[in-house]
C-alpha cells in the first residue's frame, strides 16, 4: 500500500510538472517561429472594387479599433461574443460606407483569448468588402490553456499588393521582444491605376516612450529614402508636433517633428481644434495620415465612432 501511495504521489507531482514544461516549451517554440509568420498577405475573392472617384484621387483611412472592445476600457475581457461581433460589424459598415482605397487598422486581434479568438482582421476585411489585406503581428504569445494573445496592424486595400514586408522598429525593452513582441510596421506596395506604384506603411508607434518613437521615426525616414516610390505613413503614432496641447518632447524633438521635416504633408499642421482630435483627450491628435509633400490634401475628417476610444481619420488626396 505504501509503495502504491508513493507511485500515486509521484504521478500527481509529475503530471502537472510535465504539463507545465510542455506549455513552456510550446511557448518558446512559438516565439522562435513567430518572425516567420509575423506578416501575411490575404485575399478575398468576394471583395468589391474601389468606389468611383476621379482617377487622380485616393481616399485613405486610419483607425485604432482598440481590439473591438468599444469606447469603454472596462469591457475586458470579452464576455459577450455577440456584442463584440456587433462592434466589428459596425467598423466594417463604416469602412463600407466610406469605401477607402487604402486603410490602416491598429490594435487588431488575430487570435486572443480576451476577445474570443476572433480574427478581427479577416472579419472586418470580408464584411467591408476589401479584396486584399495584410495582417501584421506586433504581439504574438501562445501558451496553450494559459494565455494566447496575437494582435497588431491590418492594411486593407482595393488594389492588389505588389509586395509587402515587415519593418522592425526599435523596441521599448529587449525582454518584451523576447517574451511577446513589440511595435512594428507593415510596408505595402500597390499599383494605383494611372499613377504607378505607391507604398503605404501602416504602424502603431510605442505609447510609453518618446525616445523609442523618435528612433522609430528615424527608421521610417530610412524606409522613405530607400526608394523613389511615394510613401504614405498611417496609423496611431502616439504623438503630435510641437505646439499641440499633448505634445511630448525628448531632447527638444519628437517623432512627428522628424517625420514632418520635408518628406510629407498632413493635416492639421498647427492650431488643432476639438474637431481635429483623435484620442481620448479633448484635443489630442495622435492618429495620422502622412502623404508625400507634392500631393494635395482635399479634406481630412476625424470621425467619432462608438467602437473604440479613438476616432477614425478619413483623408481625401489628389495624387500628383
Amino acid at each position: 500500500m505504501a509503495a502504491t501511495a508513493k507511485r500515486m504521489l509521484k504521478i500527481a507531482v509529475l503530471v502537472p510538472v510535465i504539463g507545465f514544461g510542455g506549455i513552456v516549451a510550446w511557448f518558446f517554440v512559438a516565439r522562435a517561429l513567430s518572425p516567420l509568420i509575423s506578416l501575411e498577405i490575404r485575399e478575398c475573392v468576394a471583395g468589391t472594387p474601389a468606389a468611383h472617384r476621379p482617377g487622380d484621387r485616393l481616399r485613405i483611412v486610419t483607425y485604432n479599433i482598440c481590439h473591438g472592445r468599444g469606447d469603454d476600457s472596462n469591457v475586458w475581457p470579452i464576455r459577450d461574443k455577440a456584442a463584440m461581433e456587433r462592434r466589428l460589424n459596425g467598423i466594417a459598415d463604416f469602412l463600407k460606407t466610406e469605401s477607402p482605397d487604402l486603410a490602416v487598422l491598429n490594435e487588431v486581434d488575430f487570435d486572443s483569448m480576451f476577445t474570443g479568438h476572433i480574427n478581427q482582421g479577416r472579419f472586418i476585411a470580408e464584411r467591408a468588402g476589401f479584396p486584399f489585406w495584410v495582417e501584421q503581428r506586433d504581439i504574438d504569445v501562445d501558451a496553450p490553456l494559459l494565455y494566447t494573445e496575437r494582435f497588431g496592424n491590418v492594411v486593407l486595400s482595393r488594389f492588389p499588393f505588389q509586395n509587402a514586408r515587415l519593418v522592425r522598429l526599435p523596441a521599448y525593452a529587449t525582454w518584451e521582444v523576447i517574451l511577446a513582441g513589440c511595435a512594428r510596421a507593415a510596408l505595402c506596395e500597390v499599383e494605383v491605376p494611372g499613377h504607378g506604384r505607391v507604398r503605404l506603411l501602416g504602424t502603431h508607434l510605442e505609447s510609453r516612450s518618446e525616445a523609442t518613437r523618435i528612433a522609430s521615426a528615424r527608421m521610417i525616414e530610412t524606409v522613405r529614402q530607400s526608394s523613389p516610390v511615394p510613401l504614405i505613413v498611417a496609423g496611431d503614432l502616439n504623438g503630435c508636433p510641437k505646439g499641440f496641447p499633448t505634445s511630448q518632447q525628448f531632447h527638444g524633438t519628437n517623432a512627428l517633428l522628424l517625420l514632418l521635416g520635408g518628406g510629407y504633408t498632413t493635416s492639421p499642421l498647427d492650431h488643432p481644434t476639438e474637431q481635429d482630435s483623435t484620442g481620448s483627450e479633448r484635443i489630442e491628435v495622435i492618429d495620422w495620415i502622412l502623404v508625400p509633400p507634392a500631393w494635395r490634401i482635399l479634406s481630412r475628417r476625424a470621425v467619432p465612432l462608438p467602437w473604440s476610444d479613438h476616432k477614425a481619420v478619413v483623408m481625401d488626396v489628389v495624387v500628383i
